[in-house]
């Protein structure tokens, strides 16, 4: 249970960093601790006649291992785990598919 406490604050503390960062007031953390589901999301209007909503990143803890849903970060979560230390084999990137994760570094699952 450590290791997934752990993995919580990682998490929040690499998503929200991207909004201390941005000028844009639009950038908004939702954190589910009970469930470890993690978004970071822009909201607001363009224009004041486009609605804006956009998941910018997604982020799951899954039978203990992190699972990166969607990632469109610069610098990437999954680099910033890594300078963590979090080990790539507790690493998972679901925006691949399967079939695609054997060819990286982190965990197939």
């Amino acid at each position: 249970m450590a290791e997934i406490a752990t993995y919580q604050r990682y998490i929040q503390e690499i998503l929200h960093s991207f909004i201390a960062t941005e000028d844009d007031e639009r950038l908004t953390l939702v954190c589910d601790t009970t469930r470890n589901h993690y978004q970071l999301l822009s909201i607001g209007w363009e224009d004041e006649l486009k609605r804006i909503l956009n998941i910018i990143a997604h982020v799951d803890i899954i039978d203990g291992k992190i699972w990166i849903q969607r990632d469109f970060t610069e610098p990437s979560i999954s680099e910033h785990l890594l300078e963590l230390g979090v080990p790539p084999s507790d690493i998972v990137l679901g925006f691949q598919p399967p079939y695609k994760r054997v060819y990286s570094d982190f965990a197939v699952c």
